[in-house]
């Protein structure tokens, strides 16, 4: 029965449900088989066409089954059409530094890796759950950062151009600038799910006073010293 239904089906049917095949395929991790199983279901329809197959179309099987060979074989792929291309398109790019390479290559990954991989797994994103704070984070939120939020005045910050002079005195006394950065350095020592706390209630009341916290203890060089400073540097 499936050999006959096989037989009637228009080639202008075909080529659209093999193609839709290979898209299934693809979101499901399946990239050679994307490719493989389509053509091989093709050939097959072709051989059971025989004569009734016209020539036009298998010149199309022909071809599509090349693009298959060239594209899916990794191997392949790389010699005729990867490196080539690298070869000719490599003058034209600018060539990484140093720092940038540190940079690239410093990095960790977490979920957003499944996110990039086009098909994340949303399970194990769903089962995520946050680290919980420790006595001393739960206590700064809880004192200094509520004592924090209590002195700022988003409108009267805005109106004056700057944080009053008290703000600024509290911040540096209960050291949020070094929130991220241990204790043998004069840092807090605390982690990234409590910066992540501190900045967001602050945001509550002032977007200045989170960005001002928040910025040294991301894009600020303290991090940055800790990694790659030498001790008299940490120490300074």
């Amino acid at each position: 029965m499936i050999a006959a239904i096989a037989l009637n089906l228009s080639p202008l049917l075909v080529l659209p449900l093999l193609a839709l095949l290979g898209l299934i395929l693809l979101y499901h991790g399946q990239a050679f088989r994307a490719w493989a199983w389509p053509i091989a279901l093709l050939f097959a329809w072709v051989y059971m066409q025989g004569e009734r197959l016209e020539g036009v179309f298998l010149g199309c099987v022909i071809a599509y089954a090349v693009l298959v060979m060239l594209f899916a074989l990794k191997p392949l792929r790389r010699a005729l059409i990867g490196g080539p291309l690298m070869k000719l398109l490599t003058p034209i790019f600018p060539r990484m530094s140093d720092t940038e390479r540190i940079a690239l290559e410093a990095g960790t990954i977490w979920w957003d890796a499944e996110l990039f991989r086009g098909k994340p797994d949303w399970n194990a994103m769903m089962k995520f759950t946050p680290p919980p704070l420790s006595a001393r984070e739960r206590a700064f939120l809880d004192g200094p950062c509520e004592e924090l939020c209590r002195m700022l005045d988003d409108w009267k910050v805005t109106q004056e151009g700057d944080l009053p002079s008290e703000v600024w005195e509290h911040i540096k006394r209960n050291r949020y600038f070094g929130m991220i950065i241990p204790e043998s350095y004069g840092g807090l020592g605390f982690s990234a799910q409590a910066n992540s706390c501190v900045v967001t209630k602050l945001s509550s009341r002032s977007v200045t006073a989170s960005v001002t916290v928040m910025v040294p203890n991301s894009l600020g060089p303290a991090e940055r010293l800790l990694h790659y400073g030498t001790e008299e540097q940490k120490n300074h």
